[in-house]
């Protein structure tokens, strides 16, 4: 918990201070703001992801048939030195569990009735597989084998 006993003078460094990325003491980017991706189809309840999350929110906002992604909670215990996908199918999409090297984050994903999910997971795949090519740092858990 942070004390100010100027409560100026500490609005004013929150308000003035970009905190764009947390850097790790061991090198590298552990989460970051990306303000390019809150737009359209990812709705904005916050705007703070993991490195890994990133890469299946872009490639969800290229899928036509996805509504909307919504970022949901950070676990900071969740990391690991494999980097893990799951796809878990929701009424009205996909549940994207998504862990990194330092953490791991909800996606909820929201598609339009009636549309192929298994396409949109086959496409997902394919972005984790070119993002983590490393075949033995890198799984993919989804419902039917794609």
């Amino acid at each position: 918990m942070i004390t100010c006993r100027n409560k100026v003078a500490l609005t004013l460094f929150f308000c003035y201070t970009n905190f764009s990325s947390f850097n790790n003491p061991k090198g590298g980017k552990i989460m970051s703001t990306k303000k390019g991706l809150v737009s359209g189809k990812v709705k904005d309840s916050h705007s703070t992801y993991i490195e890994e999350a990133t890469w299946m929110v872009e490639a969800a906002k290229k899928i036509a048939s996805v509504k909307s992604v919504n970022p949901g909670r950070i676990d900071g215990k969740g990391g690991s030195v494999i980097r893990t996908l799951r796809v878990i199918s929701q009424n009205g999409g996909l549940l994207l569990i998504v862990k990194g090297s330092n953490a791991k984050q909800e996606l909820h994903v929201y598609v339009e009735s009636g549309t192929d999910i298994l396409a949109i997971v086959r496409q997902l795949q394919e972005v984790w597989e070119k993002k983590v090519p490393d075949e033995k740092k890198r799984r993919f858990i989804a419902p039917v084998a794609a």
